[in-house]
């Protein structure tokens, strides 16, 4: 970066991606400030600047003794260490330096003291509760929701039958024909920890999904008008059971409340209508917010139909610093590989990342939205 971009960006004030320092003398500090980018986001620390954005800059041998710091901080300081780069850049009669720090691809970064620091606003925090230290397990791929064995579940809490029909599907055996117990079997599927069942295995096999984890479900709502403010519901319910009965009772509320128009004019009025969106499109949406939800969040997923829109929102920004952009061309990242291995088996789901950009060749219109404010990943198709 030259020195006029470096000015626009500090014109733009500190924000997540920005911090300003007029100067950096404390190890712990400087390892805090970079945890926090390697946790989040990543961005850029400019020492030599201001609060305010006032240019101060640093002499030689402050240059020096910076330069000297960070790289002993981001080796011996960060744990795991990382690499960051610096530049120094001169604006006007003042060089400052420009502190590069990535995107941590080993999250979760914390001190010497076993500080886990995460940007909040222009600002930084240190995380303190167990769901947030989950969630930065995670986004490092060190932590799949789905694999976690549910407290006081067993083999009772699993529709047996079901299983046995998955079994058939999958192995093209008959279970009662298998060498392996029903245990192994389960242990080598994901669906059981130690005694207990996984989350996967509630959510694809289990017989009271409400009972254990009560928010994993559809929350769906029709509205006559474009908001959420709209006191009227023209169709409201929640839709639980397993993934499968999920998706199937989705699909039969897009159904009574979406149009059915002519799939072919020259067929006259007796044809079957067919859906206003295209109902693979939806199809794919629905079991990718499903299979690749965050499972970390107690929150359901959310399917409002409006006047102009539909909307499914799932809990969760895209996983591993995944992009609009990379989802967009097929790229993926899985979230939680035991329902990622399985899902084809019980859902239409190739499981190949393609499921988005099907839609999108279906209905260019749609919209895809990672919303980080709300910790969600919102699709929007227009009627």
């Amino acid at each position: 970066m030259d020195g006029a971009e470096i000015l626009n960006e500090i014109r733009l004030g500190e924000d997540s991606r920005r911090q300003f320092k007029v100067n950096l003398t404390n190890p712990e500090q400087a390892a805090a400030e970079i945890i926090a980018f390697l946790n989040s986001s990543g961005g850029r620390i400019f020492i030599g600047v201001g609060d305010d954005g006032s240019i101060v800059g640093l002499d030689a041998a402050g240059l020096r003794r910076v330069n000297q710091l960070l790289s002993n901080v981001a080796s011996q300081n960060v744990r795991p260490s990382s690499s960051i780069q610096t530049q120094n850049i001169r604006i006007d009669d003042h060089i400052i330096m420009l502190v590069e720090v990535p995107n941590g691809l080993n999250k979760p970064y914390c001190d010497n003291e076993g500080r886990f620091w995460i940007k909040n606003g222009a600002d930084k925090r240190k995380v303190t509760s167990p769901e947030e230290l989950q969630r930065l397990f995670q986004a490092g791929a060190k932590l799949f929701a789905d694999e976690r064995p549910v407290p006081d579940t067993s083999v009772d809490d699993l529709d047996m039958s079901e299983f046995a029909d998955f079994y058939l599907r999958k192995t093209g055996s008959r279970l009662d024909t298998a060498t392996l117990s029903t245990g192994r079997i389960l242990e080598a599927l994901g669906f059981m920890k130690k005694g207990s069942i996984t989350l996967a295995g509630l959510l694809l096999l289990g017989k009271d999904l409400s009972r254990h984890v009560p928010l994993f479900h559809i929350a769906a709502a029709s509205f006559s008008g474009t908001s959420l403010s709209d006191d009227a519901f023209l169709d409201k319910v929640e839709l639980k059971g397993r993934l499968p009965e999920q998706f199937a009772a989705a699909m039969n509320f897009l159904d009574r409340n979406l149009r059915h128009v002519q799939g072919n004019p020259a067929l006259g009025f007796n044809q079957v209508g067919v859906l206003e969106v295209s109902r693979e499109a939806l199809q794919e949406v629905l079991v990718n917010a499903l299979v690749h939800r965050d499972y970390l969040i107690n929150a359901s997923i959310k399917l409002f139909v409006f006047s102009d829109r539909v909307e499914i929102m799932s809990p969760g920004i895209l996983p591993n610093s995944l992009s609009i952009e990379a989802v967009r061309l097929g790229v993926s990242v899985p979230r939680n590989s035991v329902l990622l291995s399985h899902a084809q088996y019980v859902m239409p789901y190739s499981g190949l990342g393609s499921g988005l950009p099907r839609s999108l060749a279906r209905c260019p219109d749609m919209e895809l939205v990672n919303d980080e404010k709300a910790n969600r990943f919102v699709v929007r198709f227009p009627r």
